[in-house]
C-alpha cells in the first residue's frame, strides 16, 4: 500500500511567487512505515490520477511545500562499548535502512559506566539503549519513553567456575560474590534474596568487571554478561556455569531502546521509522550472523574481539532474544508490573510508583487530518474526494482494527506458547524437518547441561554416544510418516555422563501436510529407574537367601542340589566326569558341646572361607547343615586330580583358628564319588561320597576316601609320588643323560638332546612317563625344567671349554613352563650365570602346546630366537598343526616323533606319515630329525626320503655326563684320524 502526502511549510509565506511544480515535493509513505521525497512535477500527472480515482485503497492528501526534505542527524547512545550486543543498529545503517527512513543515524559508544538514560536527558543523544533501570527514571520523573525491548531476558546472571560445585544460588551461602548494590545489579540482588541469602548470608566484594578474578580464585560468584565473560572462562580452559534470575522468578528486559517525551511529542514521524528501522536491522542482523560480525570486526572493533569471541556473543544474544518465540521489539505490560514489583522489593522505588506514559505505543497518528485540513489550501480538492475518503478511512480504521486485533491474538497466543514451552515441567525440544534443532525449554537446558546457543542448529545424533546414535538415526527418520513415537533413549550430559530419558515425539504439519518440525518431550527417568533397580535387587536378595546359607554365605542344599544337577546334564552332553566332595569336620560337635554355639559358628564361618579361597573359580562349595560341606568339581579328565584337590582341602585347614582369643586345630574327613561311575543322579552320588566320608573316619580322619577303593589307592599313589617328587627336587635326586644327534648324510654328531633321570633313593630309577604328568599336574615342572635348563647349560660350557665345540644341547620345554610368565627372564638369567653362549642350545617345544597356543606361541618364540638360540618342535605329527602357523613360527628344525619310526618298514602308514613330515620340512625350509632309530633299515628309508639328521639306540643309547664327555672326545679323535 502506498500512501502520498503532500505538505507545505508552514513559515513559508511567498510560496505562490514560486514555481509549484519545480520546488513543491511529494512524501511517498511505504507498506513498511517509512517514507520518501520526490519532486512534484515528476509525478504531477500520476498525482491526479490518484486523487480522481475511486479506489478502495487510495487517501490522497495534497498539501505543497517548498523545500525537498532532507535527511535528519540524530544520535543514538549505546549503552557500552562495540560489540554484537548492538548488531541490529549496526545492521540499519550500513544496510541503508536508517537512510531510507530519511535518517542520519550517528551511534555513539560508552566507555564509562554513566548512565545511558542520563545522557540522553542532558541532550548528549536522542535515543539511547538502556536496561530495565528506565522504570526507575521515569518514575524518579525523568521524561524517558521505551520504545521496544530487543532483549527479552536480562543478560546479567551470576557467573561459576563449573567444577565448583556451586549448582544453585542457594550454594552460595558463605561464598564470596563480587556484586554491585546499584540498579545494574538488581535483578541479581533480588534472585540472591529469594534464595535466601541476605548481607551478611555471603561476603559481597567489589566488582572488578574482570572475570580473571573468578578464573584466579579472587571470588566464588561474578556479576556477568550472558554474552561476553562466559567466553573469556572457555578460553582459559574453565567451563563455565551460569546461575540465572529468571529460575527465582526475576525476569527483567535486557537492552531497552529508549527516547525522550520531547522526541516523540515534537518528532512523531522520526520517533516511528527510527524504531522501525533499528527493528528491521535486527531482523536481518540476526539472520546474517556470519555478516554482521565480518562487519564488525571491519568497523566497530574497538575491543579487539576475536571471530570466536563475536560468535559466542551472537549465539548468547540470540537466546536473549528469542526471536523464533517473540516478536522483536515486543514489550509486555505484565512484565514490566513484574519489574516495578522487584524494584519495589529491594526498596529502589515505592511499590505504589507510578509509570504510566513510559510505554510507547506506535500508533499511526503522524498524520493528523485535522492540522492537515487547517493547513491545507486545496480545500475544493478534499471536498471532492472527502466520501471516498471517508469510506476509505471507515474502512481502513476496521481494518486496522481487525489488523489490531489479530495482532494482538498472535501476541496472546506467542506469549501462551512461551510460557507453556518454559513452564512445562518436562523438557520439550523442538526439531525442525532437517532434523536439526530450533528450539528448547530451560528444563531440558537444565538437563542436560546445554544453553539454547549451544544446541541450536545441532541435530538430536550429537546429544547421544554410539551406542545409542543408531535408535535416533532410526526413530527421526520416521517424523515425516509417523505422527508419535515414544521411546527409551540414554542422552549424553554436557559433562559426559548418560541421562536415561523416555523421549516422546509428535510431528506438527503444516496445512499443506508437509512437516513443519517435530515436538518432543523428554523425562528424566533415571528415578523409575533406580525404583526398578531396587526392587530388582530387594528380589535379588531374597531369592540370595533362599538359596544360601545364612551363616557362610554358601550355596544351601538347595541350591547346591540345582547346581549338581545342571552338572550332571552338562557332564552327561559332554562325557566329562565330575567329582563330588562331602567334607565334614572332624570332632565338631565337641567343640561345640565345650565352648558353645557361638564359637561353633565362628569355627564354621572360618572353613568356609578357607574353602572358598582354595577351589577353582568353576567349582561350587556348599553347606548343607551342621558342619557338614559338599564341593562339586567339574569338568575332571583325569580322576586322578580329585586326589590334588582333596589335599589342598585338608591342608588349607593346617594352619590353627584363632578365635575369641583361643588357638585351635581343625581336620576334616573327605568322601569322594564320581559321575558317572558311583551315580547318575544327584541323590546317589550326595549318598556314596556320605558313604565314602565314614570310611574316612573310620580309616583316623583327617584324609579322604573313594567310594571305591580302587581309586582311593590311585589317589594316594599319586600323592605319594608328588610329595616324593617335591623331596627330589629339594635333594637334588635328578641328574641328566644325553644321547647324540648325527648328520644323516656325513655320520658326523651335530648335537646332543639331554634326558632327564630321577635317580630316587629308595624306588630306584623313576621312568619320565612316571614322573612327568605329575610333575606338569602340580606344578613342580616349573622349577624342575629350571635345573633341566641350568645344568644343561653349565655342561655345554665345560664341554666347550674342554675343546669339544662341535655340539648343540637340545632341552625340552614343557608347555607349562611356556605359559609361565617369568620364562624368558629366566632363560636369560640361567645364560647369564652359566656362561653359556645361546647359540649352543636348542629349545624343542611339542607340537600340541604350539597348536593350542598359537598366538601366545608364535610372539614368545620369537623372542626366544632373538636371544640366538635355535628352536625345533618335537614330536612332530602327533598333533593337527597347521601349515598357516608353521609358516609364522621361527623354527629351525622338526622332530619326527618315534612312534612313526617304530614302525618303519612294516607300517606303510607310518611311512607315508614320516616321508610326508620330511616333504613338509623341506618346503618350509627346516632341518628334519628322526628319534627312535634303531635299524639300519630305518636309517636306509629316512636316508633314501632325505631326512637330514637322525638319533636313536643304532647309533647310542642316553650316556651320564662323564660318558658322554668321554664319547666326545673319542668321536673328535676319530675325526681328527679321519682326516
Amino acid at each position: 500500500m502506498i500512501r502520498v502526502f503532500i505538505k507545505p511549510e508552514r513559515n513559508n509565506h511567498n510560496w505562490k511567487q514560486a514555481n509549484p511544480l519545480s520546488k513543491t515535493n511529494i512524501m511517498i509513505y511505504n507498506d513498511k512505515g517509512t517514507y520518501s521525497t520526490q519532486p512534484l512535477s515528476k509525478h504531477f500527472h500520476s498525482v491526479w490520477r490518484l486523487l480522481l480515482s475511486p479506489g478502495p485503497l487510495l487517501l490522497f492528501l495534497c498539501l505543497f511545500s517548498t523545500q525537498t526534505l532532507s535527511a535528519e542527524s540524530i544520535t543514538l547512545q549505546l549503552k557500552w562499548m562495540h560489540q554484537f550486543q548492538f548488531a541490529g543498529y549496526y545492521a540499519a545503517l550500513e544496510k541503508g535502512y536508517y537512510q531510507d527512513a530519511g535518517l542520519d543515524v550517528r551511534i555513539v559508544e560508552t566507555q564509562d559506566y554513566r548512565s545511558t538514560i542520563d545522557r540522553m536527558l542532558e541532550g548528549e543523544a536522542d535515543y539511547a539503549v538502556s536496561g530495565s533501570d528506565v522504570l526507575i527514571h521515569r518514575v524518579k520523573g525523568g521524561p524517558v519513553v521505551a520504545l521496544a525491548t530487543v532483549f527479552q531476558h536480562s543478560p546479567y546472571a551470576l557467573l561459576v567456575r563449573a567444577d565448583s560445585g556451586i549448582q544453585r544460588i542457594e550454594d552460595l551461602a558463605g561464598k564470596r560474590i563480587m556484586i554491585g548494590k546499584g540498579y545494574q545489579d538488581a535483578a541479581l540482588q533480588a534472585s540472591l534474596r529469594r534464595a535466601g541469602l541476605y548481607d551478611g548470608s555471603y561476603t559481597r566484594l567489589k566488582t572488578s568487571f574482570n572475570p580473571e578474578s573468578l578464573i584466579n580464585g579472587e571470588t566464588d560468584a561474578f556479576n556477568a554478561y550472558l554474552t561476553d565473560q562466559g567466553f573469556t572462562l572457555q578460553q582459559a580452559g574453565v567451563e563455565p556455569l551460569y546461575l540465572l534470575p529468571k529460575n527465582y522468578d526475576v525476569d527483567f528486559y535486557g537492552d531497552v531502546l529508549s527516547t525522550t517525551e520531547s522526541e516523540l511529542k515534537n518528532n512523531p514521524e522520526r520517533v516511528h521509522n527510527f524504531l522501525q528501522a533499528s527493528l528491521k536491522g535486527w531482523t536481518y542482523a540476526l539472520e546474517h550472523e556470519d555478516e554482521i560480525i565480518d562487519l564488525i570486526l571491519e568497523k566497530y572493533n574497538t575491543q579487539n574481539f576475536t571471530r570466536d569471541h563475536l560468535e559466542y556473543e551472537a549465539r548468547a544474544s540470540r537466546e536473549l532474544i528469542q526471536p523464533l518465540l517473540v516478536k522483536i521489539g515486543y514489550m509486555n505490560p505484565e512484565r514490566w508490573k513484574h519489574i516495578q514489583g522487584v524494584f519495589a522489593e529491594l526498596g529502589f522505588i515505592a511499590s505504589d510508583s507510578n509509570y504510566s506514559g513510559m510505554l510507547y505505543n506506535d500508533r499511526d497518528n503522524r498524520l493528523d487530518l485535522a492540522e492537515w485540513l487547517v493547513d491545507n489550501w486545496m480545500l475544493l480538492t478534499i471536498l471532492l474526494v472527502s466520501t471516498i475518503a471517508l469510506l476509505l478511512l471507515l474502512l481502513m480504521a476496521q481494518m486496522r482494527r481487525i489488523i489490531r486485533y489479530r495482532t494482538n491474538e498472535l501476541r496472546a497466543s506467542e506469549q501462551r506458547y512461551k510460557t507453556i514451552f518454559e513452564a512445562a515441567p518436562e523438557g520439550m525440544w523442538l526439531i525442525g524437518p532437517d532434523k536439526k534443532t530450533l528450539e528448547i525449554n530451560s528444563r531440558l537446558s537444565t538437563m542436560l547441561g546445554y544453553t539454547v546457543a549451544e544446541m541450536y542448529g545441532k541435530t538430536p545424533m550429537d546429544f547421544v554416544d554410539d551406542e545409542n546414535r543408531h535408535i535416533f538415526i532410526e526413530q527421526t527418520s520416521r517424523i515425516a510418516t509417523t505422527e508419535r513415537r515414544s521411546y527409551e533413549i540414554s542422552l549424553r550430559h554436557k559433562k559426559g555422563f548418560n541421562i536415561p530419558t523416555l523421549f516422546s515425539s509428535v510431528t506438527l504439519r503444516n496445512r499443506d501436510g508437509s512437516v513443519m518440525a517435530a515436538l518432543a518431550f523428554i523425562t528424566d527417568i533415571t528415578q523409575q529407574l533406580d525404583l526398578l533397580e531396587e526392587i530388582k535387587q530387594q528380589k535379588d536378595y531374597l531369592d540370595h537367601l533362599a538359596h544360601h546359607d545364612s551363616l557362610t554365605n554358601l550355596p544351601n542344599r538347595i541350591l547346591f542340589t540345582d547346581r549338581l544337577e545342571q552338572s550332571i546334564h552338562k557332564s552327561h552332553r559332554t562325557q566329562e566326569h565330575i567329582a563330588l566332595f562331602f567334607v565334614d569336620v572332624d570332632r565338631f560337635k565337641e567343640i561345640n558341646d565345650s565352648l558353645g554355639h557361638a564359637f561353633g559358628d565362628k569355627i564354621l564361618r572360618e572353613v568356609s572361607t578357607r574353602f572358598s579361597a582354595c577351589i577353582r573359580e568353576d567349582d561350587t562349595v556348599a553347606r548343607l547343615g551342621g558342619d557338614e560341606f559338599t564341593l562339586i568339581m567339574e569338568s575332571v579328565n583325569d580322576v586322578q586330580h580329585t586326589a590334588t584337590m582333596a589335599q589342598k582341602l585338608i591342608k588349607c585347614l593346617e594352619q590353627p583358628f584363632h578365635i575369641d582369643n583361643q588357638q585351635l586345630f581343625i581336620t576334616a574327613s573327605i568322601g569322594i564319588s564320581i559321575y558317572p561311575e558311583d551315580g547318575n543322579d544327584a541323590e546317589t552320588l550326595l549318598r556314596n561320597a556320605d558313604a565314602a566320608m565314614y570310611k574316612a573316619k573310620r580309616e583316623g580322619r583327617n584324609t579322604f576316601q573313594y567310594y571305591t577303593k580302587d581309586m582311593t589307592d590311585r589317589a594316594f599313589q599319586r600323592v605319594s609320588m608328588e610329595t616324593a617328587l617335591r623331596h627330589g627336587i629339594e635333594n637334588q635326586e635328578f641328574a641328566l643323560n644325553y644321547q647324540p644327534q648325527f648328520d644323516l648324510a656325513t655320520g658326523q654328531i651335530i648335537g646332543i638332546e639331554a634326558l632327564i633321570r630321577w635317580l630316587h633313593p629308595v624306588r630306584g630309577t623313576v621312568s619320565p612317563m612316571q614322573f612327568i604328568p605329575v610333575a606338569e599336574d602340580t606344578g613342580l615342572i616349573i622349577p624342575l625344567g629350571d635345573w633341566i635348563l641350568h645344568e644343561a647349560s653349565r655342561q655345554i660350557r665345560e664341554w666347550h671349554e674342554a675343546g669339544l665345540t662341535d655340539v648343540r644341547v637340545a632341552v625340552n620345554i614343557s608347555g607349562k613352563q611356556l605359559r609361565h610368565n617369568q620364562l624368558l627372564d629366566t632363560i636369560e638369567s640361567i645364560l647369564s650365570r652359566t656362561g653359556c653362549n645361546p647359540e649352543w642350545l636348542e629349545l624343542e617345544i611339542t607340537e600340541g602346546f604350539i597348536m593350542e597356543h598359537a598366538d601366545q606361541s608364535i610372539s614368545l618364540l620369537k623372542e626366544i630366537r632373538k636371544i640366538g638360540i635355535e628352536l625345533a618342535i618335537d614330536d612332530f605329527g602327533t598333533g593337527y598343526s597347521s601349515l598357516a602357523y608353521l609358516k609364522q613360527l621361527p623354527l629351525n628344525k622338526l622332530k619326527i616323533d618315534k612312534s612313526f619310526v617304530r614302525d618303519i618298514p612294516a607300517d606303510a602308514d607310518d611311512m607315508a606319515i614320516t616321508r610326508a613330515v620330511i616333504a613338509l620340512g623341506k618346503s618350509l625350509n627346516l632341518t628334519v630329525i628322526a628319534e627312535g632309530v634303531e635299524t639300519e633299515t630305518q636309517k636306509s628309508f629316512l636316508e633314501n626320503e632325505g631326512c637330514h639328521q637322525v638319533q636313536g639306540y643304532l647309533y647310542s643309547k642316553p650316556l651320564g655326563a662323564v660318558q658322554t664327555t668321554q664319547f666326545l672326545k673319542e668321536y673328535q679323535l676319530r675325526k681328527a684320524i679321519t682326516v
